[in-house]
């Protein structure tokens, strides 16, 4: 019957030279080894097969500038991960729903209380978790999971204190830019956490989620910190005057 013909031991494909899979024959064919391909410093290929983006981020600029290998594959020949990636690590997990729970609270109001902010913050961190984070959820993580929630409630009680002293107030979270920055071409980010004085000029805040700042700092003091100053390029852009921008 159609059970039995379904039914094959494992032993017969892999030694076999024929075994009958259902109603096929499988043949086996010894494949000759293959050498690896050597090493190559530069790759050329015809400048027709890579075509200019009509858009380009933050992102895609920073991998160009330092792997154009790795642009070109990604952007060019469109290799991506697959649908069964890796699920991201649990501090990547807190991270996205720490950004969640900032953009859901400005979102609510712009004026926050320090205090106030660090409460709502605690409510908005149980009710993302499953629509953002749901392995935090897991069982036997209880104790990580309530650390995870105190360091996101404390972190948002610093960053509304440190605005209110700044004498800054929050304009817009995750706010969408767009400008042109060739010809038929447009440079594309969002802004974390744009905040104005005043005066209406700016400040740009990324917000990040480490366990350590070092790379940041010497980022920053290098003068390689791209993702700042593409943000400070965009204000300028839209006709706002920028104070800079910087890492949270």
């Amino acid at each position: 019957d159609a059970v039995a013909k379904a039914k094959v031991p494992a032993h017969a494909i892999t030694r076999r030279e024929t075994a009958l899979l259902g109603e096929r024959l499988i043949k086996r064919q010894e494949v000759s080894r293959m050498a690896l391909p050597s090493p190559r410093r530069r790759w050329a290929v015809p400048a027709s097969s890579l075509a200019r983006r009509p858009k380009e981020s933050i992102t895609s600029i920073k991998t160009m500038i330092e792997c154009p290998l790795a642009w070109a594959l990604k952007y060019g020949a469109g290799i991506r991960p697959g649908g069964l990636h890796v699920l991201p690590d649990d501090e990547q997990l807190v991270g996205i729903l720490a950004h969640a729970v900032v953009e859901s609270l400005f979102a609510q109001r712009k004026d926050w209380d320090a205090d106030d902010a660090a409460r709502e913050a605690v409510t908005l961190f149980d009710s993302l978790a499953t629509k953002t984070a749901a392995p935090l959820l897991r069982l036997g993580y209880a104790v990580e999971y309530q650390r995870a929630k105190t360091r996101v409630s404390e972190s948002i009680r610093l960053l509304v204190s440190m605005i209110s002293a700044s004498g800054l107030k929050v304009r817009g979270c995750e706010e969408e830019m767009t400008a042109a920055f060739a010809s038929d071409q447009y440079f594309n980010g969002h802004l974390d956490l744009a905040l104005q004085d005043a005066e209406g000029r700016s400040v740009v805040l990324d917000l990040k989620w480490s366990k350590r700042d070092k790379y940041r700092r010497e980022e920053i003091a290098e003068g390689r910190a791209l993702q700042l100053a593409a943000y400070s390029w965009l204000e300028e852009q839209a006709g706002r005057k920028s104070l800079g921008a910087g890492y949270f």
